[in-house]
């Protein structure tokens, strides 16, 4: 079905096979003052600043440390993950002094990763934040590069790691 807008045709019958976005990640110079203006903007009048523990959910041996601060906006079923890097050396700070402000990664849960990661390494994509290993109770991979001209995506496993964390995000953000 094409549909014409802005002087051109828009296509709109694409159904994603990796189901519905999860959360959008955001990198941000200053995290609260975000919250505050999306909280505005969207007409959300509380956020969730969570104190978040990446050692329970990663192997720390194969992931770089993060360094971040987060806050989350709930949507009705999307989150909006708010990323304020703490330094310039992450990967979260290297990308907020090359490029800015910004959308940083479309995150999707999957029921496992290997089909979907193969996907996009097909694609000229590369993984670029790699938390596969077996023994890591929350299985993550970030691809970029090829098409995606900076923007990552990030496929989280379902696993009980997962739901926990993202659950009591979702308990935390209960009353926005």
């Amino acid at each position: 079905m094409e549909v014409t807008g802005l002087g051109r045709p828009w296509i709109m019958e694409a159904k994603p096979t990796l189901g519905g976005v999860h959360h959008v990640g955001i990198v941000v110079a200053d995290r609260d003052r975000s919250l505050e203006y999306l909280g505005t903007m969207f007409g959300v009048e509380g956020w969730s600043v969570p104190d978040v523990d990446t050692a329970e959910l990663t192997d720390s041996s194969t992931t770089p440390d993060l360094r971040v601060s987060v806050g989350v906006l709930r949507l009705d079923n999307l989150f909006l993950e708010i990323i304020q890097p703490l330094d310039h050396e992450s990967p979260h700070g290297a990308f907020l002094t090359e490029r800015g402000e910004g959308l940083h990664h479309l995150a999707f849960q999957v029921p496992v990763l290997g089909e979907p990661i193969g996907r996009f390494v097909n694609t000229d994509c590369s993984i670029v934040y790699d938390k596969t290993s077996p023994d890591s109770p929350a299985r993550t991979a970030s691809l970029g590069g090829g098409p995606l001209d900076g923007v990552f995506v990030e496929l989280m496993e379902q696993s009980p790691a997962v739901d926990q964390f993202w659950g009591t995000l979702k308990k935390l953000t209960s009353g926005q």
